[in-house]
């Protein structure tokens, strides 16, 4: 949303205000503009609402340390498969980043592709 919509739709004309505001309407996912700035409008203030979208910023924060240090077991489970032909490593990389996101890691760190790698690449280009 941009901050003229957003001034439109509240009559609010603050630049600090709309820039919390738009941070806040971005998180919450496909909320139509006019329903978030009607409700803002009415509740903009509120501490209790203040207080979760802090708590949500922290939970996004520690989600993506959450999703780096998944991303970092995977390249060791994937360099440690490849090193001993072990496929239950693979396996373990493939529960906690997806299948394509492993070959895209086996790309990016030139290891080689296994015949599951590939019959997942043949299935999955079209």
């Amino acid at each position: 949303m941009t901050q003229k919509e957003f001034e439109e739709r509240t009559g609010i004309k603050s630049n600090v205000v709309f820039e919390e505001a738009n941070r806040m309407y971005m998180k919450a996912g496909d909320m139509d503009k006019d329903a978030f700035c009607d409700d803002y409008k009415e509740h903009g203030d509120s501490i209790l609402l203040a207080h979760f979208y802090h708590h949500s910023n922290m939970l996004e924060s520690k989600k993506q340390d959450v999703d780096a240090l998944k991303n970092e077991i995977a390249c060791f489970l994937l360099k440690k498969a490849d090193d001993w032909d072990d496929n239950d490593l693979r396996d373990k990389a493939v529960e906690l980043i997806g299948e394509k996101e492993v070959i895209m890691r086996k790309i990016e760190l030139e290891l080689e592709l296994w015949d599951a790698d590939k019959s997942y690449i043949k299935d999955n280009i079209r």
